[in-house]
């Protein structure tokens, strides 16, 4: 049986995780205002890492948003079931991946 009561501490818990890693992204990108180096090893440097804040702070932001519609759907009692397909996603999958909309057949 999936103890539903738990599974949401899961997703609050990963969304307060995720919303403070987003602040700090963010706190990142917005200190890069200043020039870069005049060096151009360190200016590639720089640029590379602005890349790889910005690429974090993307993939960072597609996962609460998952977590958003996931407590969504389980305060609305759809979140058992595949947003594709409406068929039930199974337990063990919700367990593994509490944010995930799919089951496995649709994710394909």
């Amino acid at each position: 049986m999936l103890d539903l009561t738990q599974i949401q501490q899961q997703l609050l818990a990963k969304r307060n995780e995720l919303e403070a890693r987003v602040e700090k992204l963010q706190a990142d990108q917005q200190r890069r205002g200043g020039a870069l180096s005049a060096d151009s090893g360190e200016r590639a440097q720089e640029i590379e890492n602005d890349e790889v804040v910005d690429a974090l702070y993307d993939e960072t932001e597609h996962e609460l948003n998952q977590v958003r519609r996931a407590l969504v759907r389980l305060k609305q009692g759809e979140y058992t079931q595949c947003e594709a397909c409406g068929e039930e996603i199974a337990h063990a999958r919700l367990e593994a991946l509490p944010y995930t909309s799919l089951c496995i057949e649709c994710t394909d």
